[in-house]
């Protein structure tokens, strides 16, 4: 969703509620706090549909079990 979308939508909520005399948030550090809950929301999102392997598939990966290595022998050439 585009942030200019968000304060659109945000501004039309506040004139169709009769005004902005409404105290929503107690003081400043509450809005940075919801703001940055936000934000840090939105970039998981972004990196979660930007990585290249998804989350399932990288745990079926850890849970498979994997073969074990066998001890490399020098093969002896005849002569």
């Amino acid at each position: 969703m585009p942030l200019s979308f968000t304060v659109r939508r945000a501004t039309h909520f506040l004139r169709s509620y009769g005004g902005t005399d409404q105290v929503f948030f107690p003081n400043r550090q509450a809005i940075i706090r919801l703001v940055g809950a936000v934000l840090a929301e939105q970039n998981d999102e972004w990196a979660e549909g930007r990585r290249y392997l998804s989350l399932d598939i990288l745990t079926k990966s850890r849970l498979t079990p994997q073969p074990t290595q066998q001890e490399d022998t020098p093969l002896q050439l005849s002569a």
